[in-house]
């Protein structure tokens, strides 16, 4: 049940803004976009402040063109979207609002659970057509491929054990128009780039394993990463790539974007029980039980031996 105050606070509002977190993926832009345009079919006045920091083969939506254009500098409410802390989020400096409503699935947030849509699913995407649902807005063409590529991109094309009955009926709707995500699917998992193939390369011969192959990291530097064209370049597989191992129970993903800045994504594999949000909210992250991540600053093999030592205290494996 989506709560009453959450349904008040939309119903009041006149003008909206749209929020995620920092270098977005499938889930945060398919559930902006989805929410975006529904909440325009209810007469809402709608912008977003979104980070463009994202890959290529999300910028098949036409409601992108419309991210940060015209901000105001006062909200009636602002919607922060997949995302469990508001500091992960990328808003403006100077954001004014009287309400704030979080809509998001990840197990790390601590949100009051009565003033937001705060649940576990696989992904946002999900909550998002649940909203929709219940405020009465009919989809179309672009709003169900939103929905899609939120779902489609956080289940790993429904293979990761975040998958749920709810996950299948929510794709069994829209599906049932007769509409075809079969180029969307490709697009989102299959295809690449030549500089993205390349890091992708790079990270398979960067492999490490420890604990008899139970625990696989993979190391990215700076300077590997701008060999390979940037940040950008950088797909949400490769977070998965150690997962694909098949003595890894646990997978360490450690890209240093910038100098002495550094992302880590982790994973686990079920059915094992290694809660890897536990460590990234060791380091102010957040995410799943099975995928979370973190930013930390520090020279990379430093962090790997920090991180590895955590693990150890945390995880028995």
């Amino acid at each position: 049940m989506i709560p009453n105050k959450v349904l008040e606070k939309i119903d009041k509002a006149k003008n909206i803004l749209i929020i995620t977190h920092q270098k977005p993926d499938g889930d945060a832009i398919g559930s902006t976009v989805a929410l975006g345009k529904g909440l325009k079919k209810l007469g809402k006045e709608v912008d977003y402040y979104v980070d463009q920091n994202f890959e290529d083969k999300l910028r098949f939506f036409n409601e992108i063109e419309e991210f940060n254009k015209d901000l105001k500098d006062h909200y009636d409410l602002v919607l922060q979207l997949d995302c469990s802390t508001y500091d992960f989020t990328h808003h403006p400096e100077s954001l004014e609002y009287d309400d704030l409503v979080v809509i998001d699935h990840h197990k790390s947030n601590a949100y009051d659970k009565e003033s937001n849509y705060v649940k576990v699913t696989a992904a946002t995407g999900e909550l998002i057509y649940e909203l929709l649902e219940t405020l009465g807005i009919e989809l179309d063409d672009e709003m169900k491929e939103a929905i899609f590529t939120a779902i489609s991109t956080d289940t790993g094309s429904f293979q990761f054990s975040n998958t749920q009955a709810s996950t299948f009926h929510v794709a069994e709707e829209l599906f049932k128009d007769g509409h075809v995500f079969a180029p969307v699917s490709k697009r989102l998992h299959k295809q690449k780039s030549k500089q993205q193939l390349d890091m992708y390369a790079d990270a398979i011969k960067a492999i490490e394993t420890l604990k008899d192959g139970k625990i696989c990291v993979i190391t990215l530097p700076y300077e590997t990463i701008e060999k390979n064209g940037g940040d950008l370049q950088i797909t949400d597989d490769i977070a998965n790539i150690g997962m694909d191992l098949d003595t890894a129970i646990l997978s360490v993903l450690i890209k240093e974007t910038e100098p002495e800045n550094v992302r880590v994504s982790v994973r686990s594999k079920s059915p094992y029980d290694l809660d890897v949000s536990k460590l990234a909210l060791e380091y102010g992250g957040g995410g799943h039980l099975r995928a979370a991540g973190f930013n930390v600053k520090g020279n990379p093999e430093e962090i790997k031996k920090e991180i590895l030592g955590k693990i150890e205290e945390i995880f028995e494996i």
